[in-house]
């Protein structure tokens, strides 16, 4: 009987550790699972082998994130200064530029005019006929500045409707050449100044040069 008690002793030991062994084999199972299926879900994000075994990643901001940048400095726009009075002033013309470039001075021993009246009236003399007409300026007026050009310069002006007295001259030459060329400029003003004490009249290709009638 003591022998069957002993068997049956070392029977319920040897269950005991077969329990025990399997067990531990299916602690171990599990472990591999688990670490098999946290491989694979790294994996499919994207992820290494390195950051399986540990390594830590930097997180990138989605990519539809909104991206922040500094707004760019911006500079205001620069006051207009006081414009000077053009109304009741005089001037005597002593050179233009045609759309060709060329700058052409008066011819010498005529006078050409322009005299902007308070009225709202211009008018003058070409070297052989009057002429008068409207003018209109607004806007601000941008201060000239010596050596810019700058097509903003000034103000704007218009000049309307020019009508001139029909007296033919001939003398000198090209005197109604003169004429001719003057009232086109004349009429194609866009803006005006006052550079260095002369009046400017010009427009995008020609220019009117008169200094303050004597």
């Amino acid at each position: 009987m003591t022998r069957h008690r002993d068997v049956a002793h070392f029977a319920g030991e040897s269950d005991n550790v077969g329990g025990s062994s399997q067990k531990g084999s299916g602690l171990v199972i599990r472990i591999a699972f688990v670490a098999i299926a946290f491989a694979v879900f790294i994996t499919a994000c994207g992820g290494s082998d390195s950051e399986v075994a540990g390594t830590v990643a930097t997180t990138a901001p989605p990519a539809d994130a909104p991206v922040v940048t500094a707004a760019p400095a911006t500079t205001a726009p620069s006051a207009g200064v006081e414009a000077p009075e053009l109304a009741g002033t005089s001037w005597s013309v002593t050179n233009y530029t045609m759309e060709s470039g060329n700058l052409t001075n008066v011819l010498g021993g005529t006078e050409v005019t322009i005299v902007f009246g308070s009225d709202g009236t211009v008018s003058g003399f070409t070297g052989c006929n009057d002429y008068t007409a409207t003018y209109q300026v607004e806007g601000p007026y941008d201060g000239f500045e010596e050596g810019v050009r700058d097509p903003n310069d000034g103000q704007t002006i218009s000049i309307g409707s020019i009508t001139v007295t029909e007296k033919a001259c001939d003398s000198p030459g090209f005197v109604m050449e003169q004429e001719g060329e003057h009232l086109a400029n004349l009429a194609g003003a866009a803006r005006w100044f006052i550079s260095r004490g002369n009046l400017i009249l010009r427009s995008e290709d020609t220019v009117i040069e008169a200094a303050p009638a004597g």
